[in-house]
């Protein structure tokens, strides 16, 4: 299954507005975040929010020319997940720096942003595991992977009771 990629053209406007980002005062910048992700920056780190609508400015694009991608990508995922199985990583488990996870709890939607050094951005604060963030967010004990959703939980809680 050799496809060739197609570049994506990006109009002029959104480059524009990419551009325009650098110019803007830093209220309007975090207005315009509100504006796309429809939530108050996580952090008050200007090339951070930069970055990140530069990027979402661009996967917009990518979307509106590519609609279907992304139901294909996630059917060959689940189906390589269905062929392979979903073996479990042993040790801690980091993301690449720059990914965000998104979690919504209790109708309020958290971001955590993995930073460099594998640390995590929370509102602006750094913090060394996803499960600190996990307890701020829940006030009771998580383990931060599965609260994320970046493993399942290993046995049934205990507080669950039957189902």
């Amino acid at each position: 299954m050799n496809r060739k990629h197609q570049p994506v053209a990006i109009p002029s406007s959104v480059i524009e507005q990419i551009v325009g980002l650098k110019e803007m005062s830093f209220e309007d910048l975090k207005s315009f975040w509100l504006d796309v992700y429809q939530t108050e920056p996580p952090t008050n780190r200007r090339p951070y929010l930069e970055r990140r609508l530069s990027y979402k400015l661009q996967e917009n694009v990518y979307r509106q020319q590519n609609p279907g991608l992304l139901e294909r990508n996630q059917k060959r995922i689940e189906q390589l997940l269905k062929d392979t199985g979903n073996p479990r990583a042993a040790g801690k488990i980091v993301p690449e720096p720059g990914t965000v996870l998104i979690r919504e709890y209790q109708e309020e939607r958290h971001e955590v942003t993995v930073t460099l050094d594998g640390a995590f951005d929370y509102k602006g604060t750094l913090y060394s595991s996803l499960s600190e963030i996990a307890r701020l967010i829940t006030g009771t004990r998580w383990s931060g992977p599965v609260f994320f959703g970046l493993r399942s939980a290993s046995k049934p809680s205990k507080k669950g009771g039957a189902k």
